[in-house]
């Protein structure tokens, strides 16, 4: 069981972002970067207890901007010492052609952010959108893996078929996600009107085979519709896997990084202790209670 806990994990790179997305935690408030970083080699230090309770499968290193860490090499490189399979969250308007071809040789896969063909629409509501643009192409040349990942909103929904377009040329992935705030949020696809909505359930279905994961989908749609969320059997987070915080601290999901959700720190916390909080944690959650929009998002 302990091995399972900590196979998969999301460690938050860097406490910042070099953009501004409107429907953002951090820009809206929902969750606050902390003070500081912790540093590489603890990571490692981290990262060398895990493997010695059970094999490391996948770390999700994301951020704020994860490729803004100032020694964000060396934490690449030390992820992929550890883990089977690593997958950086990323805007990637700062990646270059070489930056590409170091991700190729890595055998890194990439989950791009992308909600805008556009510049002068996209830059409304994120900013960066040529540079990311220009980082889709240096990954598709390179022929990293990647995923763009399309967090949909009402100024937003009608640019599905451009970004599905752009996906089929560069041959990428797509995942859409529903815009994760209240229903009376002007940005809430549930403000939309029926047609609209049905027409976005349209054109994720047309996009079937670049999206995967029909069950997924199904809910999405299910929540367009009729604005239910279908109640989860469990908690993905309770079940495996553990955030890291990027000054260190370990949750049970990115979503809820505080209270009962605090498992300890990377820098002084036993794999037992860790184990035992989770435990704790997950026993306190009855499952589908704290489903919401952000588990959509991950689930």
């Amino acid at each position: 069981m302990i091995g399972v806990i900590f196979a998969r994990q999301s460690i938050c790179a860097v406490n910042r972002c070099n953009l501004a997305c409107t429907y953002c935690w951090y820009e809206t408030g929902a969750a606050g970067y902390p003070n500081s970083t912790v540093p590489t080699a603890v990571l490692a230090r981290w990262f060398d207890r895990c493997r010695a309770a059970g094999p490391l499968s996948v770390a999700y290193l994301t951020g704020g901007e994860p490729l803004l860490r100032t020694d964000f090499d060396e934490l690449l490189l030390t992820a992929h010492d550890y883990f089977t399979q690593v997958v950086v969250l990323s805007n990637a308007t700062t990646v270059t052609e070489e930056t590409a071809r170091r991700f190729a040789a890595l055998g890194t896969r990439l989950h791009v952010s992308l909600d805008r063909v556009s510049p002068d629409l996209g830059d409304r509501v994120r900013g960066g959108t040529a540079a990311t643009l220009r980082g889709l192409h240096h990954l598709a040349a390179a022929g990293v893996p990647t995923r763009v990942t399309m967090i949909v909103t009402t100024r937003n929904h009608t640019d599905l078929p451009v970004v599905v377009e752009l996906c089929r040329r560069l041959r990428l992935g797509l995942e859409v996600n529903p815009v994760a705030v209240p229903e009376v949020h002007p940005l809430s696809l549930r403000t939309l009107a029926a047609g609209d909505r049905q027409a976005l359930i349209d054109g994720l279905a047309e996009a079937r085979d670049l999206l995967g994961r029909p069950s997924y989908y199904a809910r999405v749609a299910r929540y367009l519709r009729d604005g239910r969320l279908a109640p989860l059997g469990g908690c993905q987070a309770v079940a495996t896997g553990v955030f890291i915080e990027a000054d260190g601290a370990i949750s049970l999901c990115g979503q809820r990084r505080h209270g009962l959700d605090n498992l300890g720190d990377v820098r002084s916390a036993s794999l037992d202790d860790v184990l035992a909080a989770h435990r704790r944690a997950g026993a306190a959650r009855v499952p589908g209670s704290c489903v919401s929009l952000d588990c959509l998002t991950v689930a």
